[in-house]
């Protein structure tokens, strides 16, 4: 079994949204990364992910999740809910 996927992002003041930003900025290196990442994610449950790669917040940020990866040798952070 599989987590389902629903991304979108939060703009302000109709600019674009932090990881549209990102996402047009980043090197190839760093978008293959946290592809990479989301596809080892999603073929397990929450329950399954390693602490290494994601995990669940906890305490005022209970129900947010961190992705985590590196890439060009820079440890990133992605939040999701």
């Amino acid at each position: 079994m599989s987590a389902n996927w629903e991304f979108g992002g939060y703009a302000v003041d109709g600019r674009p949204s932090v990881i549209d930003e990102w996402m047009k900025k980043a090197t190839p290196n760093a978008r293959a990364g946290f592809d990479g990442r989301l596809q080892f994610l999603h073929t397990r449950l929450p329950v399954d992910w390693f602490y290494e790669y994601a995990h669940g917040l906890k305490g005022e940020c209970a129900g947010l999740f961190e992705i985590r990866f590196k890439a060009n040798k820079i440890a990133h952070r992605v939040l999701c809910a």
